[in-house]
């Protein structure tokens, strides 16, 4: 979240959430506690939002608005959108979009387009420098130029048209597979490539992991990011957001996102339909999740146990890698049990599951290391 002090002395608050609008509340203590908790009147995908007060006191907000060619896109981070207040965040000008990375079909970036996670800094009255983490944006904007330039709404680019790289190895999944630049060096499809190469194989290896992807979203985009491009194997891995029981909301969820039979029958079409293009199908289970404050303080309530050390995993989570292992072994595909090898580490003397993990859900560097090494032989027991 971002937070900035108002004319009055109290503090106003937005926050990312995956409603599709950020959420906002309000301080009169200084941020000891928190009130007026609720949505904005601001759309925005699943990301962090940056205000701050410029020196001719109006608020700046920086955040991924849904794009203008995807308007109901609720992941999309593709376009960094610029809008201010001079009221203290009651009302916001039309949303500005300041730049733009758009999404390459096909591509080894392929869904991973982002220009986000924003930082905003007045280097002078009306001087603007902004950076990313994702996208490594840098720039400047003068506040008087704004107007003189518009970027262009990308066409639609339909699977017809995507230029096929036949015979590659697909990575398919959610922010666990996706790219992560400035928190992770090489996710693990970048490490299985490099694993490849030193073993003598010419296979490439693509990246089709999204942010905040259940299954659901997974067999929307199948056929264009993945199945139109003739692959040979596609490494399937999903679940954490499916499995999520979002207790945060209001009122607390009191199902997981996509509930477990939905899950299974969701696999099952994938698996089934990489098959019909004669591609081998590797699952994967997930990451085990540990807990963090953050996660405590969203996640710490009933189905979880915040009393217990694997709490946000076993008590959902967990059961939904049963069900990716019982499909592996009934529909035959090939198999990596990525929570297997990750709880084998923090058995060893010396280790703890932290190790793995960026914020108690994400794999690090170490993390991926651990999954490219399991693939590996995985993969070639496909290609043979």
């Amino acid at each position: 979240g971002s937070v900035i002090e108002r004319a009055d002395g109290s503090l106003y608050l937005l926050m990312r959430t995956e409603a599709g609008v950020l959420y906002e509340a309000t301080s009169a203590d200084g941020g000891l506690t928190w009130e007026n908790l609720g949505p904005s009147k601001i759309r925005s995908v699943t990301c962090c939002p940056q205000m701050g007060r410029l020196t001719d006191g109006r608020v700046a907000l920086l955040w991924n608005h849904p794009p203008r060619h995807q308007p109901d896109n609720a992941h999309s981070r593709e376009e960094l959108s610029l809008a201010f207040s001079e009221d203290d965040g009651k009302t916001w000008s039309t949303p500005i979009v300041i730049a733009a990375r758009y999404d390459d079909p096909g591509g080894k970036e392929a869904g991973n387009r982002r220009v986000s996670y924003p930082y905003l800094y007045e280097r002078k009255p009306s001087d603007l420098w902004i950076t990313t983490m994702q996208g490594s944006l840098r720039m400047r904007i003068a506040l008087a130029d704004l107007d003189k330039g518009e970027i262009p709404v990308p066409k639609p680019v339909a699977a017809a048209e995507v230029k096929p790289v036949p015979n590659g190895l697909w990575m398919f999944g959610d922010s666990t597979t996706a790219f992560r630049p400035g928190a992770v060096e090489k996710v693990y499809s970048v490490r299985l490539q490099e694993l490849l190469l030193r073993m003598g194989s010419s296979l490439n290896v693509y990246n089709a992991g999204k942010g905040g992807n259940t299954t659901r979203d997974a067999l929307a985009r199948f056929e264009r990011d993945v199945l139109s491009q003739q692959p040979r194997v596609v490494v399937i891995q999903f679940g954490i957001n499916d499995a999520a029981v979002d207790v945060w909301k209001t009122p607390p969820a009191a199902d997981s996102r996509v509930p477990i039979a939905e899950y299974e029958k969701n696999l099952r079409t994938l698996v089934g339909m990489a098959r019909e293009r004669k591609a081998k199908v590797i699952l994967m289970t997930t990451n085990p999740l540990r807990w963090t404050g953050r996660l405590k303080d969203l996640y710490g309530k009933p189905p979880y146990d915040p009393g217990a050390e694997d709490g946000f995993d076993a008590p959902v989570l967990a059961k939904y890698n049963e069900v990716i292992r019982r499909l592996a072994k009934e529909l035959g595909t090939g198999f990596v049990d990525v929570r297997a090898a990750f709880e084998a580490y923090a058995a060893e003397s010396g280790h703890a599951m932290d190790d793995l993990l960026l914020d108690g859900m994400h794999p690090n560097d170490k993390g991926h290391a651990i999954v490219a090494d399991q693939l590996a032989p995985a993969i070639r027991d496909q290609v043979r």
